[in-house]
């Protein structure tokens, strides 16, 4: 019985990682849309000239993530030695 509730601990905790590790990637990702959208309607602006409020929107949103960093997401850049 013993090993089972160690089965069940064992995998709750490895769930509740996984969760985690999730909700990480989706914030990361939204925040590479956001940046990947805000380059291509720069290069739209710079290059072809005029843009949609569509697009100065996204360029909007897109430089929050672009200018003010992420300490949480740049730390995961660079791994701690083992």
């Amino acid at each position: 019985m013993a090993d089972k509730d160690t089965q069940i601990a064992d995998q709750e905790t490895q769930i509740t990682d996984l969760q985690d590790r999730v909700k990480t990637l989706t914030k990361d990702a939204e925040r590479y849309h956001g940046i990947r959208h805000r380059f291509i309607d720069v290069y739209r602006r710079d290059h072809f000239g005029g843009l949609t409020e569509e697009g100065e929107s996204r360029i909007r949103a897109g430089s929050v993530f672009a200018h003010e960093g992420d300490a949480t997401a740049d730390a995961r850049l660079y791994p701690l030695a083992s």
